[in-house]
């Protein structure tokens, strides 16, 4: 083989290894950003769905705001606001209670019933 010959093949070799190399590291890299990106996916699927699950429970908080039933518990709870016809009872020892049994609440509740 003459040495013009022998420098083509030389250069088809370090051609073809250039070429297989560069092509290599695209796909190397190519997998890389895929695999950053479908994490990057994971994590935005993860936070749109956090945001959907707020996005309902404050549709919902908005519905029993807008209820007279929390209304109306709200104003005796923070309030303590009563009724026509009710008596507010405000208990001292709390922990006298702990001691009766539902059949004696029921006859306390009876009586109170009977006196109004």
């Amino acid at each position: 083989m003459s040495r013009k010959h022998q420098v083509r093949w030389e250069f088809l070799i370090l051609f073809g290894v250039l070429l297989i190399t560069l092509t290599v590291w695209g796909l190397v890299r190519n997998h890389q950003e895929l695999a950053e990106l479908q994490s990057k996916e994971l994590t935005l699927k993860y936070a749109y769905s956090q945001r959907e699950m707020d996005r309902i429970n404050l549709q919902q908080k908005i519905k029993d705001i807008d209820s007279n039933t929390y209304i109306v518990n709200r104003a005796r709870s923070e309030f303590g606001y009563i009724m026509d016809g009710e008596t507010r009872f405000e208990i001292e020892n709390p922990e006298l209670l702990d001691n009766y049994t539902a059949d004696e609440w029921q006859v306390i509740l009876d009586d109170l019933q009977l006196q109004n």
